[in-house]
């Protein structure tokens, strides 16, 4: 049947309500009434939710009224998320730098107009909370503490978590005894033990359950929580000899809230998939899925811890980990899990799709025979995320039907992934996916410009255009003023100057395959929250600008195959000795005529730069004498850079320094191969 995700459903609209500014949107008053209903009954139901999910497996009518919540809860957040479109709109109306074009259409719209009708919206989903109060109350639910936290832990490979059958008892609670004390805290806990090796017998000798349920229980020391594991109902359900789905299942149950349904979004791909951490946190992001933040986080650092508790519980396990972003697998057991549990929440489409729940609110395309979409989709309104994974390239037809769909029908639309789509140009309907935050044009290689009203889709958090050769970026894309990472191929000379005010909240750039760009664009210094800078394949570049000694948040620069590239920046001006800069990693790899570091972003970096990378510079031929001040470094490598010969006085005052790697490299690199390198360096 599925998980209605309710709990954490009804967590994220309910802080969203809280966030809601009343001067931002300026509420009618009977808004303002409806919402504080909407909170309360919310509220009151949020509150016995615990107990209505443990309930649910023995109460059909139970389970039946939780799917009916769900898809109020929903439209309650639909409704919600068009206020911050609506506030976004508005942020543009006041903005002094945006075009009048920008300007005057948005002044057009009225806010009254607009609040009364989001205030109806309002009011009927409070009438259907009240058509199942009575419903609701007659379960008669108690509140109930959540106690399901995950405790940090370092991974280990003792075992494979292959699905061998049969890898002995005795290894198996070795497994286990790894997995669910520190060291040797099974001696302490000897009573645990004893339960422990009874639930080790359940697994019947599987190691991913041994090793599932050992992080499951890992620094829990109380009794009754063992012995509720032990003697849970799940272990009495009928299955199979290689069938442990009851057992992951048992795991599932016991995760937070907030990961269980973060979990369900991994069936939307394919078994194998090897998954990149980043592409997986932005469609959590953008379906508003990353709460819980502490103090200074960014929603990319929740989504990643997010993936370290998975990882902790063995519910992923990870392949390649490289500086900015890690892949992953899931287990095929794994696989089946999640998509047990979110059968209703998301729906894989091939070509013998028949049929799909009315109420599915995300989508994948995952068969290479598909040539046009099913009929069965058009019926479809809530959908929220689209994935375009393994479907024909050369069949036009359905990447334009497909994009027509998600242009007419799915108007509160997150995510969309169509990469590798051989259409030479996007509808200037895509305007209207006013909710878009993630979208995804990868390999778009026949498009070459962007439609004019692709300015409206203000809400955009991330933005992936490599291999989309734009003859120019569409104007106004200083309206994007929520994007947070762009990723963008093109073929212009120069790109427009940043101004004050625009993409405030940027937290990573990338310039891939820029053939023709000679510069960066003027007004860098604007881009206060990048905390990101990546510049590859960009062979007529030439120079770093010194604006650059004003992004403070800057901690990430790498710089890859730019033929021309020389970063010795001008001299130092006055109040540049006052300069306190954050960079933390600087990589170059295959710049061919660099023969300086940039002294004025390293040297202010002193106190934060933890390691430089170089890697296939043929002209590099000598550190620079003021290395030695860089009293933070813990790992310098300087690999095939034939050129340099010795290395400069004073390099035993890099007291922080842990590895120093200097060698040389033989062998070739795939191609297909290098952007992972450039990102992994």
């Amino acid at each position: 049947m599925g998980e209605t995700f309710l709990f954490n459903i009804a967590e994220r609209v309910l802080d969203k309500i809280v966030d809601l500014s009343v001067e931002e949107v300026r509420l009618a008053f009977s808004v303002k009434t409806d919402l504080g209903k909407l909170k309360e009954s919310m509220s009151s139901i949020k509150a016995v939710l615990l107990d209505a999910e443990r309930q649910q497996h023995q109460n059909e009518k139970l389970r039946l009224c939780m799917w009916k919540l769900r898809d109020i809860f929903y439209d309650a957040e639909d409704v919600i998320d068009d206020f911050k479109c609506e506030a976004l709109r508005k942020q543009l109306v006041h903005h002094p730098n945006i075009s009048f074009k920008v300007r005057f259409l948005a002044s057009c719209s009225l806010p009254l107009s607009f609040s009364l009708k989001m205030g109806h919206k309002i009011k009927r989903i409070n009438q259907r909370l009240n058509e199942l109060a009575s419903e609701w109350n007659s379960f008669n639910l108690g509140q109930r503490s959540d106690n399901r936290h995950v405790f940090h832990r370092e991974t280990h490979s003792f075992v494979n978590s292959s699905d061998v059958i049969g890898l002995p008892y005795e290894d198996c609670l070795i497994l286990f005894t790894r997995w669910a004390f520190n060291d040797c805290g099974e001696r302490q806990h000897p009573n645990l033990m004893r339960i422990g090796e009874e639930i080790v017998k359940k697994c019947k000798g599987v190691p991913l359950a041994v090793r599932t349920l050992g992080s499951l229980l890992f620094l829990k020391t109380d009794e009754s929580y063992w012995i509720s594991i032990r003697d849970s109902e799940i272990w009495r359900l009928e299955q199979s000899e290689n069938d442990i789905l009851p057992v992951l299942k048992l795991s599932y149950n016991h995760l937070p809230s907030y990961l269980q349904q973060c979990l369900a979004f991994f069936s939307l791909y394919r078994k194998d998939t090897v998954y990149y951490s980043d592409q997986v946190v932005h469609s959590w992001m953008a379906n508003g899925l990353l709460e819980h933040r502490e103090q200074n986080q960014e929603r990319e650092d929740v989504g990643y811890r997010y993936l370290n508790e998975l990882q902790s519980r063995c519910f992923i396990q990870k392949e390649e980990d490289y500086d900015l972003y890690f892949t992953f697998k899931t287990h095929d057991l794994i696989h089946d899990l999640v998509s047990d549990v979110s059968q209703k929440e998301c729906k894989t489409v091939n070509c013998q799709t028949e049929t799909v729940d009315s109420n599915v609110r995300h989508l994948s395309f995952c068969d290479e025979k598909l040539e046009k979409v099913p009929q069965v989709l058009k019926k479809l309104k809530n959908v929220r995320t689209v994935i375009v994974q393994e479907v024909s390239r050369e069949s036009k037809t359905f990447h334009q039907s497909l994009i027509n769909l998600c242009v007419s029908n799915f108007k509160y639309i997150r995510a969309l992934s169509l990469c590798n789509s051989p259409l030479e140009a996007l509808p200037n309907s895509i305007g209207t996916l006013k909710h878009l935050r993630d979208f995804d044009l990868e390999r778009f290689y026949n498009i070459k410009k962007l439609p004019s009203s692709f300015y409206k889709l203000r809400s955009l958090q991330t933005l992936r255009m490599y291999n989309v050769p734009l003859v120019q970026l569409p104007e106004n894309m200083e309206s994007l003023i929520d994007l947070r990472y762009l990723e963008i191929t093109v073929k212009s000379k120069h790109f427009k100057a940043i101004q004050p005010g625009c993409w405030i909240s940027l937290q990573c750039l990338e310039l891939l395959s820029c053939e023709n760009l000679e510069c960066l664009p003027e007004g860098m210094q604007y881009l206060t929250s990048l905390r990101r800078l990546v510049l590859y394949a960009c062979p007529n570049l030439v120079s770093l600008p010194r604006s650059l000694k004003f992004l403070t948040k800057l901690d990430d620069l790498r710089i890859s195959c730019c033929d021309k590239i020389n970063l010795q920046m001008e001299a130092e001006e006055e109040g540049d000795e006052d300069l306190q800069l954050n960079l933390k990693t600087f990589a170059l790899w295959q710049l061919n005529v660099f023969t300086d570091l940039p002294r004025l972003l390293l040297e202010r970096s002193s106190s934060t730069l933890k390691e430089i990378r170089i890697e296939n510079c043929y002209s590099f031929a000598a550190l620079p004498a003021w290395i030695k001040d860089l009293t933070s470094l813990h790992k310098l490598v300087v690999i095939n850079c034939p050129q340099l010969s010795t290395l400069p006085e004073g390099m035993d005052r890099l007291a922080g320094l842990r590895e120093l790697n200097i060698r040389r490299k033989i062998g070739r690199i795939q191609e297909s191969h290098i952007k992972d390198i450039i990102l992994g360096m």
